[in-house]
Order: C-alpha cells, then structure tokens, then sequence
C-alpha cells in the first residue's frame, strides 16, 4: 500500500515538472514566434522590404514565426496549421509583401478570437 502512494506521489510529481517544462518552452516558442512577426510587420511598414533585392530573407522570417506558433499550438493542444494553398513568385516583392501582410493579420485575428475565448472563461 505504501509502495502505490509513493510511485503515485512519483510519477505526480514528474508530471508536474514535465508540464512546467513544456509550459515553459510554449511561452519561448510564442516569444519567438511574436518577435519574428513583429520584425517583419515593423519591416513592411518602414518600408525597408522595398529596398530588399532578396525578399526570400522576409519569407524566411515569416516562416521562423509561423512555425514557431505551429509548435507552441501543437504542444497547447490547438490546431497547428490553417488549410488553404497560395503560390506566390519570390520575386515579385510586392505581392510577397501583400502575402505576409495578410498571414499577419490572419495570426492577429485568431490570437484576438483566443484571447476573447479566455476572457469569457475567466469571467466565468
């Protein structure tokens, strides 16, 4: 009986750090993922992108913040990705532009919609 407490309290208490664990890499994953968005939004709306002979770098920064946010919502349990297809020529800077812009503003609508769900539950 003493040995089924004490594997119990064990394995609690490596659950509970395991948890903290991953909390804590969420929390850096979607650090991450707001700074890397946050460059590039502060990157399209100083203009600097017109100046870029490779706009392939901002891709790359986008992409750093899109799955950062994919693996903090994969550990959190929430979907990971949003379905659609959109095939844009690198080299065509404003519509790479247009195109982050508007994946930007996509991830700031749905943090806006989860941040409303957990208000409505702390309410609650």
């Amino acid at each position: 009986m003493v040995d089924v407490k004490t594997n119990e309290k064990t394995l609690d208490k490596i659950a509970e750090k395991k948890s903290v664990e991953l909390t804590d890499l969420t929390d850096k994953l979607k650090a991450t993922s707001n700074e890397a968005l946050q460059k590039v939004l502060t990157a399209l709306q100083s203009g600097v992108v017109s100046d870029l002979e490779k706009p392939s770098d901002l891709l790359n920064m986008t992409k750093v913040g899109v799955e950062s946010s994919k693996l903090a919502n994969l550990l959190e349990g929430n979907p990971t990705s949003i379905s659609g297809n959109v095939s844009i020529d690198t080299d065509d800077v404003v519509a790479l532009k247009k195109h982050i812009a508007d994946l930007y503003q996509s991830i700031n609508d749905d943090l806006y919609i989860r941040q409303q769900e957990e208000t409505v539950k702390k309410l609650n």
